[in-house]
């Protein structure tokens, strides 16, 4: 901030009118759109690997991540919550304080994410033993089976782009 303003615009930039610039309606949609962006390639990310961990290994349920299937709603919650209080901005002229609920809930889901990802790392449990060793899928030990589980994940990942 001492950057900024004493070296490089020789004035104040930062609270120089009273508001931060971190509020300005292009910072605000610039980010929101972003969020969104990646949202939307992480919704598409996980969807595909839901259909090809089943294909791939007998204990998919178990390598399935509801976590991230849980991180994505929350995300989406945030990102309603959000525009709810973006729109209603534009309707009514809202201050820091008439908001307040938006950086509740941004808090509550924030703590939940938190809370969830550290348990998860604490109970996340992989097959061991014999079951769990590291060979092909019967898809896969042919030359004939490789190039059709290829053919099939190429499949999927047009099918997931259109």
């Amino acid at each position: 901030m001492v950057v900024t303003d004493k070296l490089l615009l020789k004035k104040y930039f930062f609270l120089a009118n009273g508001t931060d610039p971190d509020f300005d309606t292009w910072y605000q949609v610039t980010g929101f759109v972003s969020m969104f962006t990646y949202f939307i390639l992480s919704l598409r990310y996980y969807s595909l690997y839901k259909k090809l961990i089943v294909q791939l290994v007998s204990y998919a349920e178990v390598v399935m991540y509801r976590w991230v299937r849980n991180f994505l709603m929350a995300f989406l919650i945030m990102l309603l919550v959000r525009v709810t209080f973006f729109i209603l901005g534009e309707f009514f002229n809202l201050w820091y304080g008439d908001i307040w609920w938006y950086f509740m809930v941004f808090a509550l889901i924030f703590y939940y994410i938190a809370i969830t990802g550290y348990a998860n790392s604490v109970e996340t449990r992989y097959p061991s033993g014999p079951t769990s060793s590291v060979t092909s899928p019967p898809c896969c030990s042919s030359k004939e089976g490789r190039e059709s589980m290829k053919t099939s994940i190429q499949k999927m990942r047009m099918s997931s782009i259109l």
